[in-house]
C-alpha cells in the first residue's frame, strides 16, 4: 500500500495548490448534505455525544472549505538582507507520504484531516480509521469515490477496516439469513446497537426477544427482508 500510494503522488503534484483547495472545498459542501448520515454513524458507532458528533463533522469540513487560506504557511518567501537585497528565496516543503492511526473517539475529523491536510500540499495519504468505526470512515471515503476524486489513488484506507460493511453488503443481506444475535454487556450498549443495526439495514430491527441475565444480555433483533 505504501509502494501503490507513494508511486501514484504524481497525480496530486499535476494540480496546483489552489486547485486541490478547491476540490477540497467541493468535497466538503458535498458533505454537508450527508450530515445527518454522518452524526448518527458516529454517534451509534463511537458511541459519542450528539454534539460531540457535531463538533467532529464541522471542525474539519470548515477546514476543508476555508483550506485555501493555508497557502500563506507554504508560499515561497524573499530573504531580505542587511542592506535591503533580496537574493535568497526561502522555499517551504511539506513532509511527504503520512501515515494516520486513528483512534475511536476522532472517528472522522483525525482520519479526515489527514487525508486532507496531505491532499492539500500535494503528498499521499495512508489513513487507518478506528476499527470500532469502520462504516463512518466508509461513508466519507465512498463519498470521494462517488465524486470521481482525482488523484484518489494517492490516498489509502486499508479495506481491510471496512470488513463489517463487506459483510452487510455481500453476506448480511442474503435472502437465507433471517435474523442476528449479538450479545452485548449493558443497556447503553444495547441502545446503541440498536441504533447502529437499524442504520446499517435501513429497516425495523425487532428487539422483543431479550434474555436478561446477571451480567449480560442476548438480544436476538430480526431484520426485515425488502
Amino acid at each position: 500500500k505504501i509502494k501503490k500510494v507513494h508511486k501514484n503522488q504524481y497525480l496530486l503534484k499535476e494540480m496546483d495548490f489552489f486547485e486541490r483547495a478547491q476540490l477540497l472545498s467541493k468535497y466538503a459542501s458535498k458533505m454537508r448534505f450527508k450530515k445527518k448520515k454522518l452524526k448518527d454513524l458516529v454517534v451509534a458507532e463511537g458511541g459519542l455525544p450528539i454534539k460531540y458528533s457535531e463538533w467532529e463533522l464541522n471542525i474539519v469540513l470548515t477546514g476543508f472549505r476555508f483550506c485555501d487560506w493555508y497557502y500563506q504557511f507554504i508560499e515561497d518567501r524573499p530573504l531580505t538582507g542587511i542592506e535591503g537585497e533580496q537574493n535568497v528565496t526561502i522555499k517551504y516543503i511539506p513532509h511527504g507520504l503520512s501515515a494516520c492511526i486513528s483512534p475511536r473517539n476522532t472517528p472522522i475529523s483525525l482520519p479526515l484531516y489527514q487525508m486532507g491536510a496531505n491532499y492539500l500540499v500535494g503528498n499521499g495519504a495512508i489513513v487507518k480509521p478506528s476499527t470500532a468505526c469502520p462504516l463512518t470512515m466508509l461513508e466519507a471515503y465512498s463519498t470521494m469515490e462517488e465524486m470521481d476524486f482525482p488523484g484518489l489513488d494517492a490516498l489509502e484506507v486499508p479495506s481491510i477496516i471496512f470488513k463489517i460493511a463487506f459483510s452487510v453488503k455481500y453476506k448480511i443481506k442474503s435472502g437465507l439469513i433471517s435474523g442476528l444475535a449479538f450479545v452485548i454487556s449493558s443497556d447503553f450498549s444495547f441502545f446503541l446497537n440498536k441504533k447502529k443495526f437499524s442504520l446499517i439495514f435501513a429497516s425495523s430491527v425487532d428487539c422483543s426477544m431479550i434474555l436478561y441475565s446477571q451480567h449480560a444480555f442476548t438480544c436476538k433483533c430480526l431484520i426485515k427482508s425488502n
